[in-house]
C-alpha cells in the first residue's frame, strides 16, 4: 500500500531534490548492514580526454548514493562497529583549483551531512589503528566484452587495502540500493516526465526531422533547457540502424520512409529514465506494421507479468514464451528449442534494474519485491529485412502487482 499511495502522490512536484538527510539515512542502513566492518567507497577519478582536457565526469554510483558529492577523488569511510564516518578530501594543486570547480570541506558536509573530513595523511592513520576489523570495497569491475575499461579509483583503494581482510561491497550495498525509497521513486519519475516531454516534442514534429542527428540534437535541447543530462548516450536509429543495439551514430543521411527507434532518458538529480519507442516517418510496409505491432503487444503482456513474489526464473521463462510466439507469428521462427534462432531476433535482456545507474542491479533477489524498479523492452530485430522495433517502458513493482512509470507517453507510431 505504501508504494501505491506514493504513485498517486508522483508528478506532484514540479521538481525533485536530494536532502542530506537522504544520504544519511543510506550512510545509516549500510553501517547495519556490514556487521562491524568497515566500508571504503572511492569517488571516481578523474578522466582524461584529449590534451589537456578531462573527460566529462559520471561519479561512481555508489558514492554518490551515500554522499551526494559529484566531485573526483574524494574517498568516504564508514564504521558498522562504532557508526563513526568520514571523508577524504583529495589534494589539489593550485592549478587545478584555478582551472576546475572543486568542492571545499564546508560545502561538501552541506551536501552529505559528513561533519568529519580527513587529508590522505590523516586518513592512512587512522586505517592502521583499525587493522584487526574487516574491510569492505567496491570491486574493480571490467567490461572486456564490450572494449570498456573500468575507472581506476575502485581498483587503487582495493591496493591501498591490500594489507587487510578486504570483502567485496556490493553483496552488502546492492540490495539495499535495488529496494527504492519513495524518495527515489519520486526522483526516477521526474526523469520520466522529462523524458515523455522530449519523446512528445519529437513526436509532433517528425515529418520535419530531417535525419537521425536532428532528432538526437532535439532531445539534447530538450534536456539542457530543463536542467537535465541524457542519463547514456540517446540511440536514434532509422531502418537497419535499428538492428545494432547500441547505435550511437546519429548520420546526416536522410530518414526516409519507415521506422526509426529511439532509445533515450533524462538524467535528473542522480536518477536515470530509460525509454525506447519506435516511430513511423512516412508511409510503412506491411512487415513494417507487423513487426511493431506484435512487439507492442508482448510488451503490454510482459508488464502485466510482473508482481511482487514472482520469480525472477519463471518470469523469464514467462518471457521467452511470449517472445517465441510473436516471432512464431511473424514466421520467423518455427522451432520453439532453437535458441539460436530466438536470439538472432532478441538478442538482449528484456529487463534491468532503473535507479542511479541506467543498469541499476536487481540486489540479487530471487524475486521481484515492492520497491524496486525495473525496465520492459521487447525488441525484434529482422536484419535481413533492414528493420528493427523497440518498446521500453520503466515499471515500479508495488504491493499487489505493477505500476508503469511511464505510461503517459503512447506506445502509438
Amino acid at each position: 500500500m505504501l508504494i501505491k499511495r506514493l504513485i498517486k502522490r508522483i508528478g506532484q512536484k514540479k521538481r525533485v531534490e536530494m536532502h542530506k538527510d537522504f544520504f544519511t539515512e543510506n550512510r545509516l542502513r549500510l553501517k547495519g548492514a556490514l556487521q562491524g566492518g568497515i566500508a571504503v567507497v572511492a569517488a571516481y577519478d578523474k578522466m582524461q580526454s584529449k590534451a589537456d582536457m578531462a573527460a566529462p565526469y559520471r561519479q561512481e554510483s555508489t558514492f554518490w548514493w551515500l554522499t551526494g558529492i559529484n566531485f573526483p577523488g574524494w574517498i568516504l569511510v564508514l564504521d558498522g562497529e562504532s557508526g563513526s564516518e568520514f571523508l577524504v578530501r583529495p589534494a589539489l594543486s593550485r592549478t587545478e583549483k584555478l582551472f576546475e570547480s572543486w568542492l571545499d570541506d564546508t560545502a561538501a558536509t552541506e551536501i552529505s551531512g559528513i561533519a568529519t573530513i580527513l587529508s590522505r595523511v590523516e586518513y592512512v592513520a587512522r586505517l592502521k589503528l583499525q587493522s584487526a576489523k574487516t574491510f569492505f570495497a567496491p570491486k574493480a569491475f571490467t567490461y572486456a566484452d564490450i572494449g570498456a575499461q573500468p575507472n581506476p579509483a575502485t581498483a587503487h583503494i582495493r591496493t591501498e587495502l591490500e594489507r587487510f581482510s578486504v570483502k567485496d561491497l556490493e553483496p552488502v550495498v546492492l540490495p539495499l540500493r535495488a529496494i527504492k525509497s519513495s524518495a527515489e521513486i519520486n526522483a526516477i519519475q521526474h526523469s520520466i516526465d522529462l523524458t515523455t516531454k522530449a519523446f512528445n516534442k519529437i513526436y509532433q514534429s517528425l515529418s520535419a526531422q530531417k535525419n537521425e542527428a536532428q532528432i538526437s540534437a532535439e532531445l539534447s535541447y530538450e534536456f539542457l533547457c530543463r536542467g537535465a543530462k541524457h542519463a547514456y548516450d540517446p540511440i536514434v536509429a532509422a531502418g537497419k540502424n535499428a538492428c545494432t543495439l547500441h547505435y550511437t551514430s546519429t548520420n546526416l543521411a536522410p530518414i526516409k520512409n519507415g521506422l526509426v527507434l529511439i532509445d533515450v532518458g533524462a538524467e535528473y538529480n542522480g536518477y536515470a529514465a530509460d525509454i525506447t519507442r519506435t516511430y513511423a516517418i512516412g508511409s510503412l510496409s506491411h512487415r513494417e506494421r507487423a513487426v511493431h505491432q506484435e512487439v507492442a503487444h508482448a510488451h503490454a503482456d510482459i508488464i502485466a507479468m510482473i508482481a511482487p513474489g514472482v520469480g525472477l526464473t519463471d518470469y523469464l521463462a514467462q518471457v521467452d514464451t511470449r517472445m517465441k510466439l510473436a516471432l512464431k507469428n511473424l514466421g520467423l521462427l518455427t522451432n520453439d528449442n532453437s535458441e539460436e534462432a530466438y536470439r538472432r531476433y532478441f538478442p538482449h535482456a528484456i529487463s534491468h534494474g532503473l535507479g542511479v545507474d541506467v543498469h541499476d542491479s536487481l540486489g540479487g533477489y530471487k524475486e521481484f519485491i515492492p520497491g524496486m524498479v525495473l525496465t520492459v523492452e521487447p525488441g525484434i530485430y529482422v536484419p535481413e529485412w533492414s528493420l528493427g522495433v523497440r518498446i521500453e517502458d520503466d515499471i515500479a513493482v508495488t504491493g499487489d502487482g505493477q505500476h508503469n512509470l511511464s505510461c503517459a507517453l503512447s506506445t502509438d507510431f
